[in-house]
């Protein structure tokens, strides 16, 4: 078993960290990584809140697991990243990286997302929504470096 952090958890779970297959234990849960998928079990911690903006599903079921109704998660909102993108993503830094620079989140915002007529920008409580059957990670793909747009609005 290797340790990972909270953050290398939520990467794993959303495919953009694929270590060797084998056994991974982080703080919040164990998973089993087989090349292509991650099985986990959860250890009864609470996950790293930073974890969980990038992967709400992570939340949800430690929620579940100790009986408390599962909480939204809280990622910035769009006004809060467009004020201070700096501040609004600074928990999100330690992520290896993973990051947009402040000028591509916005042209990506800008130039893509509110042009398109699947962006809902109130919806969330103003961290904002695709509504595109193809997306299915809501506004974190606007502040991820590496993410693209399944409509192919922009590119990473």
């Amino acid at each position: 078993m290797s340790a990972i952090t909270d953050l290398q958890l939520a990467r794993m779970l959303l495919r953009q960290w694929k270590p060797a297959p084998g056994t991974y234990t982080a703080p919040a849960a164990v998973v089993t990584w087989d090349g292509a998928q991650a099985s986990f079990e959860l250890t009864g911690a609470a996950p790293d809140p930073a974890a969980v903006v990038l992967y709400p599903g992570l939340g949800r079921p430690l929620a579940q697991a100790i009986g408390a109704p599962p909480q939204r998660p809280t990622g910035p909102t769009i006004s809060a990243l467009v004020a201070n993108y700096a501040a609004a993503t600074a928990p999100l830094q330690s992520a290896a990286g993973s990051v947009a620079l402040e000028a591509r989140f916005l042209s990506r915002l800008n130039a893509g997302c509110r042009k398109c007529p699947h962006w809902k920008e109130a919806d969330l409580a103003g961290r904002g929504r695709c509504d595109s059957v193809f997306c299915h990670c809501t506004q974190r793909l606007l502040w991820l470096a590496d993410e693209v747009c399944p409509e192919h609005k922009w590119a990473a």
